[in-house]
């Protein structure tokens, strides 16, 4: 079960470290100071989840002659492009930036020192353990140590995904970052089982509670794996993935604005008039929610030229009658009244923007004249 989730996460970080380098050989991005922290990451990420591999572990120690070796040297090549990762992350706090890359920057170089002393006093005169769950305390700080610190990754790109969740991106950007912060989640999940199952292996031996911590530790990272290759996928991906949202979405529109048209062309028909039916605005929306769109905004100039002409001339006579040509009741002159309010203020600078805010004032519509 490790070795096939070791292997999953391997082969996740080297397909996620292809693909971003067939990009960065054809865009010539080499010199980039973020790419070469990107190269190192996938690197050395994939040379710290080879020496995770049991058999690997055994070969390497056997080769050096050193137990437990392997162990040490896959947490060290695990920690290098975390810290890497973590100053790009930080690079996107204005204000909180220099103080979490001073942390970022103390606080791995500790943890290597202190990695290195564990494994020269304690580890390395204890017999080979490619199991590398907890045998002792110094195993369980080992554990501990790397696994605290290597949780700053996930929690600094949560706070990324929540800082541009507030920006409010578009459906398909949303998507990709819901498949970060489940990836990043159970990242959570995996180092956090893997600390707890520590513990337990050392403090109940005799239960089997270590070895169940340390299983959803494995599976949590292969969850982990899957969720982080998603996330990496190319954007036409993400954006086929929302586009029955966005043609649903369409339609919704579309039936706001035809309600809204359909009032206005019946006491100030416009130039552009025109009644699709359902079959053809399903097929082409885009089309049609222009049409739409341009028909509302021809009625809204009549409503408001007819509205002024009877403003000058004195309106509505006496018996509710129009003193112009305009054959307006009184009812329908209070109707136009409100509809010239709410599209009087439209703002919007492309179709989708201005589609907005038509289903906004058809929505208030209904609330004032019903229907």
């Amino acid at each position: 079960m490790r070795t096939f989730w070791t292997l999953l996460a391997l082969a996740a970080m080297v397909s996620v470290g292809v693909f971003k380098g067939q990009v960065i050989w054809r865009q010539a991005l080499w010199r980039d100071p973020k790419v070469r922290s990107h190269l190192l990451f996938w690197g050395n990420g994939a040379v710290g989840m080879t020496l995770l591999l049991g058999p690997v572990a055994v070969a390497v120690d056997g080769w050096t002659g050193m137990n437990n070796l392997a162990w040490l040297l896959a947490y060290l090549f695990l920690l290098l492009p975390g810290y890497l990762v973590g100053v790009q992350l930080s690079a996107s706090f204005p204000t909180r930036g220099p103080l979490i890359r001073w942390l970022l920057k103390w606080g791995f170089l500790a943890t290597t020192a202190i990695l290195i002393l564990i494994y020269a006093v304690w580890l390395r005169p204890s017999p080979e353990w490619p199991q590398r769950t907890a045998r002792s305390l110094a195993d369980v700080v080992f554990i501990g140590l790397f696994f605290t610190v290597i949780s700053t990754l996930p929690l600094l790109t949560l706070a990324l995904i929540r800082d541009s969740f507030r920006r409010k991106p578009t459906l398909a950007f949303r998507l990709r970052m819901s498949v970060s912060a489940v990836a990043m989640v159970t990242a959570l999940v995996c180092f956090g089982s893997k600390i707890a199952g520590a513990v337990a292996a050392y403090a109940m031996p005799t239960s089997p509670l270590g070895g169940q911590l340390d299983q959803l530790a494995w599976v949590a990272m292969g969850v982990t794996s899957i969720g982080w290759v998603v996330s990496m996928l190319p954007n036409p991906v993400f954006l086929a993935a929302v586009g029955p949202v966005f043609y649903v979405g369409k339609l919704v529109t579309m039936q706001e604005l035809r309600w809204l048209y359909r009032r206005i062309v019946g006491f100030a028909r416009p130039v552009v008039a025109y009644d699709p039916s359902w079959g053809e605005m399903a097929l082409r929306p885009d089309f049609h929610l222009y049409r739409l769109a341009i028909g509302i905004l021809d009625g809204r100039k009549m409503i408001q030229g007819k509205a002024a002409a009877m403003r000058k001339q004195g309106g509505l006579g006496g018996d509710g009658a129009s003193t112009l040509a305009v054959d307006w009741s009184r009812s329908q002159w209070w109707e136009a009244e409100v509809l010239e309010a709410l599209l009087q203020h439209l703002a919007g600078k492309d179709l989708d923007s201005l589609a907005e805010e038509l289903v906004v004032v058809s929505r208030q519509a209904r609330e004032y004249l019903g229907g």
